[in-house]
């Protein structure tokens, strides 16, 4: 899986687009690295102006099976495309919800970083961001799901859990009299070698999420930039008195080959078609070519098709 992902990344670097989307369409659903590769193929589809597809699988991220996963990105290109079609009211729309969303958690984190913690008292901030039922932000917990997808930060987690079992079977082991000397110097070298792993752990983790809350920024950068661009082509759009060419946003059936049916999205969601949406989007544009791209360097991190017509996916929350 791994390796299919790497080739994916590695065709998308070299611009071999077509051959990207292949491997990351060999990526199992529901694995691992199934969320991700859905965004960055995402990117393969918006460069191969395939942005029906591309919003599909945005519509997918941001679906009620994933609100606690972390893809702020995914909120950004879905702006991109929609100004790169000339769709400016539903751009501006778009980028308006997600600055207004993640610029409060931008803050939030921001803040939680600034507070001085130890390494220790790192991870136990973040032990607590954790577990259901605290006081803290619902959406620091979709921090905390971002920063253990980084595979090193959740196996030490997992580590540290491990070595909490293994204390707590020592301690009833401890209560049978003959063993109980023995089971407190076992007890007391594990929770001795638990808080090494654990201060390395609250590291590892501040650095992680360092770098989410600086991607963050970017991201925020961007969202702000394509509507920056967005406000100004309007307004040329305006003083120039441009038509717009439109054109029918639905998929036709004709799109649809034999292995597919074609079942318009309303409003519900089902597990098994979550990879096969499509929004039906077409250029509104005064001339033939889409806007050129606002972002400069957009890339990935190193068919039932079960189609959202345009205007009835979910407005972005």
């Amino acid at each position: 899986r791994m390796s299919l992902l790497a080739l994916a990344r590695i065709f998308y670097t070299i611009q071999k687009f077509d051959t990207a989307i292949k491997y990351y369409d060999m990526i199992p659903e529901y694995s691992d690295d199934w969320l991700e590769s859905l965004m960055e193929v995402s990117w393969a589809y918006y460069q191969t102006e395939r942005f029906g597809r591309a919003l599909g699988n945005l519509h997918t991220l941001n679906s009620p099976y994933f609100e606690e996963e972390f893809y702020p990105e995914s909120r950004v290109l879905e702006a991109v495309i929609l100004y790169s079609t000339c769709h400016y009211d539903d751009t501006l729309a778009s980028v308006n919800t997600f600055i207004k969303g993640y610029r409060d958690l931008f803050k939030e984190l921001d803040e939680q970083l600034k507070v001085p913690r130890d390494p220790n008292q790192f991870y136990g901030w973040l032990a607590r961001l954790s577990k259901s039922g605290t006081d803290i932000s619902p959406r620091l917990k979709r921090i905390f799901n971002a920063a253990l997808a980084d595979k090193n930060l959740g196996r030490s987690f997992g580590f540290i859990l491990s070595l909490n079992d293994e204390i707590d079977a020592l301690k009833k082991l401890s209560q049978n009299a003959t063993l109980t000397g023995f089971a407190a110097a076992l007890i007391n070298e594990v929770t001795s070698f638990r808080s090494l792993v654990i201060g390395e752990a609250g590291s590892l983790a501040r650095s992680r999420l360092e770098s989410i809350r600086d991607e963050l920024r970017a991201h925020l950068a961007d969202g702000l930039k394509v509507r920056f661009e967005t406000l100004k082509a309007q307004e040329k759009a305006i003083n120039t008195d441009e038509k717009s060419v439109t054109g029918d946003g639905d998929v036709a059936a004709g799109d649809i080959d034999r292995e597919h049916q074609y079942w318009p999205f309303k409003g519900e969601y089902w597990r098994d078609e979550l990879d096969s949406y499509t929004v039906g989007i077409v250029s509104v544009c005064p001339t033939k070519e889409s806007r050129k791209p606002v972002q400069e360097d957009s890339k990935p991190a190193l068919e039932d098709n079960d189609t959202a017509p345009k205007g009835e996916t979910p407005a972005p929350h």
